[in-house]
């Protein structure tokens, strides 16, 4: 599953429910948003001068937002935002999606 997220519905088959692309390098982090239940955030493999990072959507089929942080690291989500954070070198990126 390195280049794609796979969901799976745990109670109703061991088929998966959803599977779409998301890193070509693979994802390193992932993590669903403390506010809203639809998104969740990946990040790409490190060792790259730039990290990438998507925020996707369950009811979209392309990612609500992509970015790239240099040397990124760590990946949190805000308790009742819709903001994303990841380190840097020395730095805090932040990320405001809307619902």
């Amino acid at each position: 599953a390195g280049n794609n997220w796979i969901m799976w519905e745990m109670p109703r088959s061991s088929y998966p429910k959803d599977s779409k692309p998301v890193h070509v390098d693979r994802a390193r982090l992932f993590r669903w948003s403390k506010c809203n239940e639809n998104l969740f955030a990946t990040t790409g493999c490190p060792g790259k001068m730039k990290s990438q990072l998507i925020i996707h959507h369950l009811a979209h089929p392309q990612p609500v937002l992509t970015g790239f942080v240099p040397l990124g690291s760590g990946l949190s989500w805000h308790k009742k935002l819709p903001l994303c954070v990841v380190g840097g070198y020395r730095k805090l990126f932040f990320w405001f999606t809307e619902m």
